[in-house]
């Protein structure tokens, strides 16, 4: 961690998809973390799934604020079915006028779902207009049901001057992370569509708009906007790790990346990993 990241008063906290093994979003979160100088937390649910069924949301924020107490405002950032559990924390805490620590909300290749969670939420209404939101779709999606997903739209804070619609052209689903998607064919029945831009093209754009959020967050704190936020600052040293937790975890380096999370399976899931700054290989 540097300095600047310590005292940033932003953060990302990150939900990955189902079954998505959290080490395979680690390119993208080095990405906020090194050129927006955004602290990045990606907590780790048991059965690698962030969205619980029957509950409305996920209490992993108090973990991300004892890690990083610098940060006022919290940018809540799902992929997939971790944008449910991204969108229903921001709904509950909302719903308990606990918006102090809330900065921004982010869906990516994800949409507001009624069904799900806390029950009708809605961001549609002129009372979200505060809120940076930000939906991020890929033209080459394969996964996502695009008939939900028009409808999901209308849940959104459309008119919002805070709002961001962005497709990446050329992306598709699995490509906002960097882990090996062969096996959710045989266990999920999914088959993405074919890209026609890298990985890390796409995850560099969304970062970007992931980046363009925190300066939003950063105004509804009415803080001047750091220097650091710039995609210009110069990467620090991609060798530290950060653990708050109090506990060691042993990362291996050649572990293949994989949907099934194998090898987080003898960590203890209360542990918060922090990716920001992790250096690993990911296929």
């Amino acid at each position: 961690m540097t300095e600047s990241n310590q005292n940033s008063t932003v953060g990302v906290i990150f939900y990955g998809g189902a079954l998505v093994d959290p080490r395979g979003y680690s390119p993208l979160m080095q990405m906020l973390s090194e050129e927006y100088n955004l602290p990045v937390s990606v907590p780790i649910f048991t059965t690698d799934i962030a969205f619980k069924f029957g509950t409305c949301e996920s209490g992993r924020l108090a973990q991300a604020q004892s890690a990083f107490p610098s940060v006022d405002k919290w940018i809540f950032v799902g992929h997939s079915m971790g944008g449910i559990a991204a969108f229903n924390d921001v709904w509950a805490m909302a719903g308990r006028n606990e918006t102090d620590s809330i900065g921004g909300l982010v869906l990516l290749a994800s949409y507001v779902q009624q069904d799900l969670g806390c029950g009708m939420t809605d961001f549609s209404g002129s009372e979200w207009d505060w809120l940076p939101f930000a939906s991020v779709a890929a033209s080459e999606d394969g996964v996502v049901n695009i008939t939900n997903f028009d409808a999901g739209q209308v849940l959104l804070p459309n008119d919002s001057p805070n709002f961001i619609n962005e497709i990446i052209q050329g992306g598709n689903h699995g490509g906002f992370g960097s882990y090996n998607y062969s096996e959710r064919v045989t266990l999920l029945n999914q088959s993405d569509g074919n890209a026609t831009i890298t990985s890390e093209e796409q995850q560099r754009q969304t970062a970007t708009i992931i980046g363009d959020v925190g300066v939003m967050a950063m105004n509804l704190i009415k803080a001047e906007i750091p220097e650091s936020l710039a995609p210009s600052k110069a990467p620090f040293s991609q060798n530290s790790t950060n653990n708050d937790s109090g506990n060691d975890i042993e990362m291996p380096d050649d572990e293949k990346i994989d949907s099934g999370g194998a090898v987080l399976s003898t960590v203890s899931f209360s542990v918060l990993l922090l990716l920001f700054a992790m250096t690993m290989n990911a296929h």
